[in-house]
């Protein structure tokens, strides 16, 4: 997570308005692509790719030592964002490599503290994520793979406090990596079976659906520029 930070201010930080109550539940937001079945380039997946209102496990790279808290308001606000994001990865599985991405999210949704995604990776030209993804599942009942989110514009209502809280963000991708590498290590990532191998991922399946069968959508990575309203400070890019 590399962040350019806004300098404290204390008095500003006092005249934050509260939070907003949460917004509405959305229709769900999808990336329709054409269906082509089978695709020897297309592997689908799905995965949580961070918890909102609960704090990191660690650290993110960016935030300055400080463990960060996802609001649901900023979550909700950004979802658009997240659909249309690229997934990427490290050779090592260590963190994230923007400049080799392997895949596509489309579609995303909160379910209880979970943000879950689904996408496409490209499976011809990276057999390495599907042979590791699917080999993990067949042989040990579950993976050690996560995933991570990429944003920018993040803001923080008191930079002074030991954990940071985000009220506003804009996602710009998402990375897949060793579990225990990720700031939350609840995140996970799999390949689908062949059967679920749709271009567009529906957010009516079991895993985009909140406790109340209500989908939220969400989505991920834009450039929201500081404006002049008062605020204690901003995290201008951030992976985690």
């Amino acid at each position: 997570m590399n962040s350019s930070l806004g300098s404290p201010a204390s008095a500003a930080a006092a005249s934050l308005p509260p939070a907003s109550p949460p917004p509405a539940a959305r229709e769900p937001a999808l990336l329709a692509l054409p269906e082509v079945a089978p695709h020897p380039n297309r592997a689908a997946f799905e995965g949580v790719l961070t918890l909102i209102e609960t704090p990191s496990d660690k650290a993110p790279d960016g935030a300055r030592g400080h463990r960060i808290i996802l609001s649901r308001e900023a979550v909700e606000a950004a979802l658009p964002s997240l659909i249309g994001m690229a997934v990427n990865f490290k050779d090592d599985w260590s963190g994230h490599n923007p400049r080799q991405k392997a895949g596509i999210i489309t579609a995303a949704a909160i379910h209880g503290r979970q943000l879950r995604v689904r996408g496409l990776v490209y499976a011809r030209d990276f057999p390495e994520i599907v042979s590791r993804a699917a080999g993990e599942d067949a042989n040990r009942g579950g993976g050690t793979l996560g995933m991570s989110f990429e944003m920018v514009g993040g803001h923080v209502r008191d930079m002074r406090s030991k954990i940071w809280r985000l009220w506003r963000l804009t996602f710009v991708g998402a990375a897949v990596l060793d579990r225990e590498r990720a700031a939350w290590r609840s995140s996970s990532f799999r390949i689908l079976p062949a059967a679920q191998d749709a271009p567009s991922p529906s957010l009516s399946g079991s895993l985009l659906r909140r406790p109340d069968d209500s989908p939220r959508v969400l989505h991920s990575r834009s450039h929201h520029p500081q404006t002049a309203q008062a605020q204690a400070g901003s995290a201008r890019s951030v992976a985690a």
